[in-house]
């Protein structure tokens, strides 16, 4: 009966390679740069969809080797930054950095965050105290796009001290989608 059971098994995991995404759901990780090595408590950001919309579960971070606690806030549109009583908090945790140039990963969101076809979407990523933590990178302007793949861009946004006060454009955020 285990035999036959691994061979079934087999057969739909073969079926779901050979039809391609439409059998099962595609995920996929878009990765910015880590090479941030200015420093501030957290950055604006935006994501922007294509003819497909997205679900963001989970974000990977670029922090010092700290621990601290991180707050991520959400809200349909383009990053600005102002328009605070418009986001809505989606994670707030005490987290330990891994250092310059690592991925921190949070843990996933309560509930994803669907992001429809042929729209922006814009994340502010934090910490709520000293000492500076998230690493950005120099950006050369606000809402371009500095990278993609085929579902979503990420535009620069701002890095600003929490809450949203004195911002620094343009932007970078370092992390992991």
């Amino acid at each position: 009966m285990r035999k036959n059971l691994l061979k079934d098994l087999a057969i739909v995991a073969f079926l779901a390679l050979a039809n391609g995404p439409s059998a099962c759901e595609a995920t996929s990780q878009l990765s910015t740069n880590f090479a941030g090595t200015s420093i501030m408590e957290g950055d604006i950001w935006t994501i922007t969809t294509g003819a497909d919309g997205v679900s963001i579960e989970q974000l990977a971070i670029h922090m010092d080797s700290n621990t601290i606690n991180i707050e991520v806030y959400s809200r349909p549109g383009e990053a600005h930054d102002q328009y605070e009583a418009s986001y809505q908090k989606v994670f707030d945790e005490m987290v330990t950095g891994q250092g310059q140039g690592v991925a921190t990963l949070l843990s996933p969101f309560a509930s994803p965050i669907d992001i429809p076809p042929n729209s922006s979407h814009t994340f502010y990523t934090t910490g709520t105290n000293d000492p500076l933590s998230i690493y950005y990178t120099d950006g050369s302007s606000v809402l371009s796009t500095f990278a993609s793949d085929p579902y979503i861009d990420v535009k620069e946004g701002y890095s600003v001290r929490f809450p949203f006060n004195v911002p620094r454009s343009p932007t970078q955020w370092n992390g992991k989608i």
